[in-house]
C-alpha cells in the first residue's frame, strides 16, 4: 500500500513540474513580441522647409536649410504678389501690420498635413513675420506639429516673430529659431543651429 501511495506521489510530481515549465516557457517566449510591436510602432521625421522671400535672400537660407535636413522644399506665395519696387512693398508690408490684416495666400495650407518637423523661413517686417506669414499658419492645422523659425534680418535677429507664431499656431511645439544676416555663412550656422537644437 504505502509503494502503491509512493509512486502516484512521483507521478504527480513529475506532472506537476511539467506543468510549471510548460507555463514558464511559454510565458519568457512571448515577451520579444512586445518588443518588436513597439519597434513596428516608432514613426519617422517627415521634413517639410517652408519659406517666404521677398528679396531672395531668405530663399538662399531656406535651400541651405533644405540641403542639411532634406524633406520638401516650398515657397509659400501670397494670393497678390507684392511688388518688387522696395518703397511699394514697404507701405504694403507697414499697412498689413498696423492693421492686423491677414492676406490671402495662394499655397495651400493643407499641405502641412502630410509632416511632423516644419521648418518655416522668412524676412524680418516691422520687427515681426510678414502677415502673409501669420495668416498661412492661422489657416495651417499644425496641432502636434514641431515648427522651427528661421529669419533673414537687418537688425531684429527673430524680433517679436516668436510669438506671433505662438498665437497664429497654438496647437504647435516650437523650437529655438535661427536669425541669419550673412546668407555666405548660413551653411556654418545652420549646421550649429542643428546641433544646438538636436535634430538629427
Amino acid at each position: 500500500m504505502k509503494r502503491i501511495l509512493m509512486i502516484g506521489m512521483l507521478l504527480f510530481g513529475v506532472i506537476a513540474t511539467a506543468m510549471a515549465w510548460h507555463s514558464f516557457s511559454h510565458s519568457t517566449t512571448a515577451q520579444p513580441t512586445t518588443t518588436t510591436v513597439h519597434a513596428v510602432a516608432h514613426q519617422p521625421r517627415r521634413v517639410l522647409v517652408l519659406y517666404f522671400s521677398w528679396s531672395g535672400t531668405t530663399k538662399e537660407v531656406a535651400q541651405t536649410v533644405h540641403r542639411q535636413v532634406g524633406g520638401r522644399l516650398v515657397r509659400l506665395e501670397p494670393k497678390v504678389s507684392y511688388s518688387s519696387d522696395y518703397s511699394t512693398v514697404s507701405k504694403r508690408a507697414g499697412r498689413e501690420y498696423f492693421r492686423h490684416q491677414s492676406p490671402a495666400v495662394k499655397t495651400d495650407p493643407r499641405l502641412v498635413d502630410d509632416y511632423t518637423d516644419i521648418f518655416i523661413g522668412y524676412p524680418i517686417w516691422y520687427g515681426t513675420a510678414p502677415m502673409v506669414v501669420k495668416s498661412f499658419l492661422q489657416r495651417a492645422n499644425l496641432r502636434g506639429k514641431n515648427l522651427y523659425p528661421f529669419t533673414t534680418f537687418a537688425s531684429s535677429r527673430l524680433g517679436k516673430s516668436p510669438a506671433l507664431i505662438k498665437r497664429a499656431a497654438p496647437g504647435a511645439r516650437l523650437l529655438p529659431g535661427l536669425a541669419e544676416d550673412n546668407p555666405g555663412q548660413a551653411t556654418t550656422d545652420v549646421k550649429r543651429w542643428l546641433t544646438t537644437i538636436r535634430f538629427k
